[in-house]
């Protein structure tokens, strides 16, 4: 079975699990480990437009459209992502291939400090931005928003990971600047995958 490194939502139990349709078994994650040669930015963006199955709307139920940006990776020399890997089946990799749409799935089996019940895993997959996401997100400026229940879910995930494991991810966290916070739902249509309405950490985009 291969392995998927998480370094923002895919660090959370309950996202995993709520993309999967299933409980983690015992020893399949999400276990901390580390991966070289990269450092996490805001640097993978899209517009909700490109996701017709779901409605977007502020708190106060009016509707809501624009530019949403998520966590992604950058080769960093000398750089270090703190994360999580968990366990999936070939068939559930085309699950989160599918959630994470604004990104590409890239083999990383050699950049990471990985217990040694993991390391016989093969191939060991993390998800980075796609070129078009990364070009919406650098050209974006203070239009782009990130949602606080993002923030929100990323921080709960760290944090059931262990006192030193949540502040090291908050000193490696990158300030959101020149993006903004905002609060932001996200409403499956019928024919939407409701899973994305059931976890409020999904990223849809």
């Amino acid at each position: 079975m291969p392995l998927v490194f998480g370094y923002g939502s895919l660090v959370d139990r309950e996202s995993i699990e709520a993309s999967l349709g299933r409980r983690l078994g015992a020893g399949q994650g999400p276990t901390v480990c580390r991966l070289r040669g990269f450092e996490r930015r805001w640097n993978a963006a899209a517009h909700t437009d490109s996701r017709p199955g779901y409605r977007f709307v502020r708190t106060d139920g009016t509707s809501w459209t624009g530019s949403v940006v998520f966590l992604g990776l950058e080769p960093v020399t000398n750089g270090c992502v703190v994360g999580a890997t968990f366990w999936v089946s070939d068939e559930e990799l085309c699950i989160l291939d599918a959630r994470e749409l604004s990104y590409t799935r890239l083999v990383v089996s050699d950049l990471l400090d990985l217990p040694s019940e993991s390391r016989k895993a093969e191939p060991i997959y993390t998800y980075v931005p796609t070129e078009t996401a990364r070009a919406a997100a650098k050209n974006l400026g203070d239009s782009g928003v990130v949602m606080a229940r993002y923030l929100r879910l990323i921080d709960r995930a760290f944090r059931s990971q262990g006192t030193e494991i949540h502040e090291e991810h908050v000193m490696s966290l990158p300030p959101v600047e020149p993006f903004r916070v905002e609060e932001i739902l996200v409403i499956a249509s019928e024919a939407g995958d409701r899973s994305y309405a059931i976890d409020p950490g999904m990223t849809p985009l």
